[in-house]
């Protein structure tokens, strides 16, 4: 604003006193100069909005150490029910207990994707019920690539942020659906041409026959041809329809793809041939093979939407009355759509990968002294499942425990008993949450783990349904009959299972004779798995079930050490083996004044939890 009241106020000066040739010189002056300042400020502006983007890069980094929910970006929204959030699956072998997605979940922690195709593949990821040890190998080699290359990754995500517009404030994820309904559109430029060329031709036939006229040589035929061409270039109009809008709107999206393509276009990557493999569908090593770069196409969309502006200017659109200029453009604008077609699902499936593996780089790397690399066995070697030093992936490095446990062969299963709070439910979830990771291809919470391809399922949290009309029980009957069901199909790897308190919705008799039952059924079958429960009736079937093994958590009941005359019970979360030689529920209840019918020992028969 200072330039343009000093440079109005220099300018009447100047006209004033050194006539118009000094005026006008002064107005240009201080066009020249707002316009530079402009564009500084632009690229200031620029400038500051990148820095804050990488600060909020860092900050989010080590809310992921520190288990900061509230300083990640939110989840999305279910409410939007969008392809990077979609409705949860109650019927999926083992999404419902795993807080493998929502508010405080693994994909939550982890996901550091800039678009919702990065997500999404992340999510499929973690969520694929059948891995193939190809596939994981394969990713597991490229995010030891990316492992190291933190720049790389960060720059990556800031790419995307600015494609999206994220800011602060709102977090958003750049998605690819407008552009990818802009492709399906019609793209057979073929029928187009015979037009572009015989109007072309009749326009330049029109030109010359005005020009011979009116230099007084030839009769006025282009007052005949003239018609005519109009007449036919009318029944082409619904080719150019949004004509403009169409080329804009490819160029403005292209506009935001520019830095994240460029990046990956020409981001040097030495020592990572796998990652530069991944890439090649955005690179060319030769000017020969350019066509497949996309800095390649939009310089030529840029074009084609200044080609396109005359449809937004009455005066210019005076040239269609002597060429087919905008039936030329929508011709050009069809056929680099077909040649978008060809490159840019490669090119975002490149761009999608790589986000999606950088968020299991990225894991690998802010953990790098807590967790390591799995060896994913062949599906018929043994152990299938041998984990050192298992962590949950989702508790601060400085509340968890650490316990190991191995599954030798098919049929071996872990009845794991122990009071409420003690660890139980957690240590499942260690199980099945570093299971996922590591057919992700990514790292797992774990000193050591070594897992061959297993189907996972879970029986955890499940949830009883008002509207539909199923009782806890019921909902839980389902889930366990649809478990045994998959450990009957012997048409793929064998089935690992995670089953949390067996039986829990009914009384403790039909439980027990339940429970056994059922654990009788799943023994005979080739799976392998974990049960919790608290029945310490179930530790006997050790005697009968030649795989099954008992391991236990144990706690300590402190009456009064608070000297409230309160219980305290502790934990230490170590997983131990055997049947748990403790119980607490009468110590509890005796310490909170409650009637227990006797001392320890007596009812101990009849109260297990």
């Amino acid at each position: 604003m200072s330039v343009v009241i000093a440079g109005g106020a220099g300018a009447w000066i100047a006209f004033s006193s050194g006539g118009s040739g000094a005026g006008w010189a002064v107005v240009v002056g201080a066009f020249a100069l707002f316009y530079g300042l402009a564009r500084v400020h632009r690229r200031v502006e620029a400038g500051r909005k990148r820095v804050r983007r990488w600060q909020q890069i860092k900050k989010e980094h080590g809310a992921r150490l520190r288990r900061d929910w509230d300083a990640l970006p939110p989840a999305p929204s279910r409410d939007r029910q969008s392809e990077a959030a979609p409705p949860p699956d109650e019927a999926h072998p083992f999404a419902p207990g795993l807080n493998l997605t929502g508010p405080r979940s693994l994909l939550r922690l982890i996901d550091t994707c800039a678009t919702e195709g990065g997500r999404r593949r992340l999510r499929r990821w973690l969520l694929d019920p059948s891995p193939e040890r190809a596939c994981t190998l394969r990713r597991q080699a490229l995010v030891k690539e990316l492992a190291p290359r933190a720049l790389f990754r960060d720059r990556l995500a800031l790419e995307g942020r600015r494609a999206a517009g994220s800011t602060t404030d709102d977090p958003r994820r750049w998605s690819d659906r407008a552009l990818r309904r802009w492709l399906q559109g019609d793209a057979d430029p073929r029928p187009l041409l015979p037009w572009v060329l015989g109007l072309g031709a009749l326009g330049a036939a029109n030109v010359v026959l005005a020009v011979l006229y009116f230099a007084g040589g030839v009769p006025p035929i282009w007052a005949a041809t003239l018609p005519l061409y109009l007449l036919l270039y009318t029944l082409r109009l619904p080719a150019v329809k949004g004509l403009f809008d169409q080329a804009e709107e490819l160029h403005q999206a292209f506009r935001r793809l520019r830095a994240a393509f460029r990046f990956l276009e020409k981001r040097p990557l030495a020592g990572a041939p796998l990652v530069q493999e991944l890439l090649a569908p955005l690179r060319s090593s030769s000017s020969d093979d350019s066509e497949r770069r996309p800095s390649t196409h939009a310089r030529r969309v840029k074009h084609l939407t200044a080609a396109a502006s005359p449809q937004h200017n009455e005066l210019l659109r005076v040239v269609n009355l002597l060429v087919p200029w905008d039936l030329a453009v929508a011709y050009l604008l069809r056929r680099e759509r077909r040649r978008l077609a060809e490159h840019l699902p490669a090119w975002l499936d490149a761009w999608h990968e790589a986000e999606a593996l950088s968020a299991l780089a990225g894991m690998a790397d802010r953990r790098a002294d807590a967790c390591s690399f799995p060896d994913i066995a062949e599906a018929d070697e043994c152990p299938l499942f041998d984990g050192d030093g298992l962590g949950h992936p989702l508790l601060p490095e400085e509340e968890k425990v650490r316990n190991s446990i191995c599954f030798d062969a098919p049929g071996a299963v872990a009845l794991v008993t122990g009071s409420n709070m003690a660890g139980k439910s957690t240590f499942l979830r260690t199980l099945g949450l570093n299971l996922r990771l590591a057919f992700a291809g990514g790292p797992v919470d774990a000193r050591a783990l070594t897992a061959a391809p297993v189907r996972l399922f879970t029986c955890i949290d499940v949830t009883d349904s008002v509207t539909g009309g199923l009782s806890y029980f019921y909902a839980e009957v389902r889930r366990l009959r649809a478990l045994m069901e998959a450990a009957r199909r012997d048409d793929g790897p064998p089935l690992f299972y995670l089953i949390d308190e067996i039986f829990r919705g009914t009384n403790n008799r039909e439980r027990l004779i339940g429970s056994r039952a059922y654990l009788r059924a799943l023994a005979d079958e080739s799976g392998l798995g974990a049960v919790a429960t608290h029945d310490l009736e179930l530790t006997e079937l050790a005697e009968e079930i030649a795989g099954l093994e008992n391991y236990h958590f144990r706690e300590q009941v402190e009456e009064g050490a608070a000297g409230d005359g309160e219980a305290r019970m502790t934990f230490d979360y170590r997983l131990r083996r055997g049947p748990c030689p403790t119980t607490n529920a009468l110590k509890i209840m005796r310490a909170a004044g409650l009637p227990t019918g006797g001392r320890d020992g007596e009812p101990a028969a009849s109260a297990s939890e």
